[in-house]
């Protein structure tokens, strides 16, 4: 069996890890238990998963050398190894302090360490198809809500919220390197043939290493540019309960079914959006959610009822679209060589937005009571990156021209 057909097969191994990986989209099953354990408050509990978010995002950079240094597989290796004595070592947490070290930086960095390697994996796996192979790993990652927190919920029932930990870390360390044991590397010479007929399309985009990539303007705008995107939907996935209560007076049972719909959503844009930025371009395809972003936003400010719900929902489905086409951009202007390690300095715009996001929406609603003034800057931000877009496509002959003066 040839690369092109024993590529769909490490592609499912991966997919499979990426699910195991998902255990932080959780979180909102263990912190009740935690809260009533260690008697935090609210605030304490969100501290835990905003940090832990933080480290996540933020490992790629710190170790994209590392990666380099290791190889992806023994790297990948690592991470599932401190991903799964994170989780075991959190079930013998006593204090806040243990618990951030343990979960917060030993979870994070665990996860750091995989989900952004197995989503460049992918996408190196399918040059061809790059937006399809980073939505499917998307959308996979983000399936592990679906599937952990009842199962979660379960263990919790049964054994106690600190044995969870204990038996999904086993049993997560044990899935993860079984799986990640028989991932290849594509050869280097492999090039499918529908990337052969495009080849005037991309012979011409430049190999960086990270170290060159982060040296050019292109780099920090998309950096911006993914940052605005994300904001938006880590806004509305954050505060979705209480945005569908204060705005349509919901109770807080019938939210939870319609946040639960947020988050069909959110997972099913990022299937459609990678298979629709293959299609139509990067381009096009940020410039659709941004506006539908922008509007959706527009609409939660002045409507309610059906039209306010479906503003919502369209804001997850388009969350799922920035978070799929983050590394076929990155493999597009940056190159498939290094797309592992290069999409990992990206993926810090999710630490980004997730700051941003619900920190804006929280800010707005302590101050005003609502979401109005939080649901506005965001459709500004969709403008600016509409702009932001415009630039960045719009620069690519004087970007290459500044790689390759740096490279000489």
């Amino acid at each position: 069996m040839d690369f092109k057909r024993k590529r769909w097969i490490y592609l499912v191994g991966a997919l499979i890890a990426a699910i195991c990986t998902g255990i932080g989209y959780t979180w909102s099953v263990f912190q009740s238990p935690l809260i009533a354990k260690f008697g935090w408050n609210l605030r304490t509990a969100s501290l835990i998963f905003t940090f832990q978010v933080i480290v996540s995002t933020m490992t790629p950079m710190m170790l994209g050398q590392l990666q380099q240094k290791l190889g992806l597989k023994k790297y990948l290796l690592t991470g599932a190894a401190i991903y799964g004595l994170g989780l075991i070592v959190t079930g013998f947490a006593t204090n806040l302090v243990f618990f951030l070290i343990s979960f917060s930086v030993g979870v994070g960095l665990g996860t750091g360490m995989l989900y952004p390697s197995l989503m460049g994996y992918s996408v190196k796996l399918f040059p061809d198809k790059s937006g399809i192979a980073a939505g499917l790993m998307a959308g996979f990652y983000g399936t592990g809500a679906v599937i952990w927190a009842p199962t979660a919920a379960f263990l919790y029932q049964h054994y106690g919220i600190m044995n969870v930990y204990k038996i999904l870390g086993i049993a997560f360390a044990v899935i993860i390197t079984i799986l990640l044991s028989f991932l290849k590397m594509p050869p280097a010479d492999f090039t499918p043939e529908t990337l052969k007929k495009k080849s005037a399309k991309h012979s011409n985009v430049p190999d960086l290493t990270w170290q060159q990539m982060v040296r050019t303007p292109k780099f920090y705008m998309l950096l911006v540019l993914f940052s605005l995107g994300n904001t938006s939907g880590l806004m509305i996935m954050a505060h979705a309960s209480s945005i569908l209560q204060d705005g349509i007076a919901l109770s807080a049972t019938k939210a939870a079914v319609l946040v639960g719909m947020v988050s069909m959503f959110n997972t099913g844009g990022r299937f459609f959006w990678g298979f629709i930025s293959d299609a139509i371009g990067r381009y096009v395809t940020i410039n659709i959610l941004f506006i539908t972003v922008g509007l959706s936003m527009v609409a939660l400010s002045v409507a309610s009822g059906v039209i306010f719900m479906t503003a919502i929902m369209a804001v997850g489905f388009c969350y799922g679209g920035f978070a799929t086409i983050i590394a076929p951009t990155t493999a597009d202007i940056f190159g498939q060589k290094h797309v592992t390690v290069n999409y990992g300095f990206l993926y810090f715009s999710f630490g980004i937005g997730a700051i941003l996001g619900p920190q804006i929406a929280a800010y707005t609603k302590s101050i005003s009571g609502g979401y109005l003034t939080g649901f506005l800057v965001v459709s500004v931000f969709s403008i600016a990156g509409l702009v932001l877009n415009k630039l960045i496509m719009g620069t690519g002959r004087n970007t290459e021209k500044s790689i390759n003066i740096q490279k000489a």
